[in-house]
């Protein structure tokens, strides 16, 4: 196969992060891959790996006359470079693979992947944008399916396929016991990521404990950063809070934390999880979207309801309190990790997905 991917940009994230890895996975398995985006330091790592790299810098713009600029730059690299399949990971690069493929008289399939519609409402768009731009659709989690299937797409169109992550680069790593755990979270500074709720739950329980009773490690980067910085001066607990920003050496920050947390107001299917998950981290995150299908609560983490400070407060007390617990659910999510989450796995179920497209 050709395969092209179409997406906004390549800077870290969760999305981004998965297009990488499956990128490197299917040219593992001996298709050609080629990647057209807008730019990012992944790239770098595609490339490396054999990619074809197409940089357009208004593919992330929004602006509508950008479409057709777009879309026709795109059917040039679709006919040049003879790609029979373009795979868009945005409602924006979705209209723009659609005229690309058009204007490129080669017809290649297109697929839709759908990752997280941060906009509720623009689901009742999403059955009209599909007919009219895809052949298929990939969503990341059942959640979104159900979702989709009841704006009026077809579930025979709609193939789940969960993201999956490089598990030799998260190696199961054992925490010791301590007087002072360390809670993390892995996310960009931004408003639905939720981390005003967990600064909050960290303040209430730091009253209530009376003393440095735990750390909290933030890895990421995002426009509320210095919001959330000054939150904690607010709220007294900037001694006991990190900012480390956007970093590249994650697992082995990974094995620093006792507990990870994700206190998202909504999400896809996040990879931040999984890969807290394969190093045996326990995880607190919030019960919504394709969480629930990775995490089992009281099995190998907790769920707790979106924006309610109270609840995750408690979870946190339950777990900090409670080595034992920790560790028998950490070491059930690292199984879960391994046997479900792998690169290879999501590799083999795309590739089954775009050959069924081409046939």
């Amino acid at each position: 196969m050709n395969i092209l991917f179409v997406t906004p940009h390549m800077i870290t994230g969760g999305t981004e992060r998965m297009i990488a890895d499956l990128g490197k996975g299917l040219l593992s398995n001996g298709h050609n891959v080629g990647i057209a985006t807008s730019g990012g330091h992944l790239l770098n790592e595609m490339a490396a790996a054999g990619a074809k790299v197409h940089v357009k810098p208004s593919l992330a713009k929004r602006k509508p006359h950008n479409l057709f600029i777009n879309g026709l730059w795109l059917s040039k690299v679709v006919r040049e470079n003879q790609y029979n399949l373009i795979n868009s990971h945005s409602l924006l690069t979705t209209w723009v693979s659609k005229i690309g493929a058009a204007v490129s008289m080669r017809s290649p399939r297109k697929i839709y992947t759908m990752h997280l519609i941060e906009n509720p409402k623009a689901f009742k768009y999403i059955r009209i944008m599909t007919n009219l731009t895809s052949d298929s659709i990939i969503t990341v989690s059942e959640s979104n399916k159900s979702r989709l299937i009841e704006t009026g797409i077809k579930a025979s169109k709609i193939n789940v396929i969960h993201n999956g992550i490089n598990l030799d680069k998260f190696p199961y790593f054992q925490r010791k016991p301590t007087n002072e755990p360390t809670i993390g979270i892995v996310a960009r500074m931004i408003p639905r990521k939720g981390h005003e709720i967990l600064l909050r739950a960290i303040s209430n329980l730091s009253r209530k404990f009376n003393g440095d009773w735990a750390k909290l490690m933030i890895i990421g980067w995002g426009p509320l950063e210095e919001q959330l910085k000054s939150l904690c001066y607010e709220l007294k607990i900037e001694h006991l809070v990190q900012f480390l920003g956007d970093r590249h050496d994650v697992p082995k920050l990974l094995q620093k934390m006792d507990i990870l947390v994700l206190p998202s107001f909504y999400e896809g299917f996040p990879i931040s999880i999984i890969e807290g998950m394969a190093t045996g981290l326990p995880v607190i995150a919030t019960n919504i979207d394709g969480i629930p299908e990775i995490i089992n609560p009281g099995a190998n983490g907790l769920l707790v309801a979106p924006g309610e400070v109270e609840d995750l407060e408690i979870a946190l007390a339950n777990m900090l309190g409670n080595y034992d617990l920790r560790v028998e659910l950490g070491n059930e999510a690292s199984t879960i990790a391994r046997k479900h989450f792998s690169i290879s796995r999501m590799t083999e179920e795309t590739e089954r997905v775009f050959m069924a497209a081409l046939k």
